[in-house]
């Protein structure tokens, strides 16, 4: 008989459980009944959003004396 799915939290907790239960994740698997690549095919999904989530580029804003600055810094030195 084919296991009910489990949602996306249910395997971040899966997950998270196999972690603190200091189980390889081989061992963990066999003794839950869980299929090792599908374990590591979610394990790998549940990363790729966190990183997704946490890393943005974040655009930075010179002042407008700072750029006034670079503007005449480049004159300067710029020849004709």
């Amino acid at each position: 008989m084919r296991r009910q799915r489990q949602t996306k939290d249910e395997w971040k907790n899966t997950v998270a459980a196999q972690q603190a239960s200091g189980l390889k994740i081989s061992e963990y698997c066999a003794k839950y009944n869980i299929h090792l690549q599908t374990f590591y095919a979610r394990r790998s999904e549940i990363n790729k959003k966190a990183v997704q989530t946490t890393s943005k580029l974040v655009k930075v804003l010179k002042s407008k004396s700072q750029l006034v600055s670079t503007v005449r810094k480049r004159l300067a030195k710029a020849v004709f």
